[in-house]
């Protein structure tokens, strides 16, 4: 836990890739001792720090692995926020069509009911989602509104 209060710290202070090395030891060693909310939560942060470090691939990787224990676990707030994450990554990457499906999930996620903390970040989140296509990811978006939770989380965790 103290390495994911310094990966915290060093994040407030600027400092992304030593925040992001910090999240990934503590996300270890979450896993480690079976603290699986501790390890989604770190390996979330560590994905949110690769996009701020201009590294979606990377970003791609830890928020699917934060995905796949967020639903393990049934952590609905965390999912919303791993697949807004996702989302930025795909259109990072070019992936237009993936970004606005997997932020169509997102949006049916919200038709549920509250997610928490969520309604008062959306819109930060929304604003990392940058699509070079903006046809291709409405049509993804579209999609991704009519897929219920399991299958959207399982389209995220898919590798095209």
């Amino acid at each position: 836990m103290a390495l994911g209060l310094l990966a915290d710290l060093e994040q407030r202070q600027g400092r992304f890739a030593a925040a992001l090395e910090l999240a990934l030891e503590s996300a270890s060693l979450a896993g480690e001792v079976g603290f699986k909310w501790w390890q989604v939560h770190y390996l979330y942060f560590a994905c949110e720090m690769c996009l701020e470090l201009g590294r979606p691939g990377e970003a791609e990787e830890r928020g699917r692995e934060g995905l796949g224990l967020a639903d393990e676990i049934g952590n609905r707030q965390m999912i919303v926020y791993l697949l807004a994450l996702l989302s930025a990554a795909a259109a990072a990457q070019g992936d237009s069509e993936r970004a606005g499906h997997l932020w169509g999930g997102v949006e049916r996620e919200e038709e549920r009911g509250p997610v928490g903390q969520w309604e008062g970040e959306r819109e930060q989140y929304w604003s990392r989602v940058d699509p070079d296509d903006p046809k291709k990811f409405e049509l993804g978006r579209a999609s991704g509104r009519r897929l219920s939770a399991a299958e959207t989380i399982e389209f995220a965790l898919s590798i095209d």
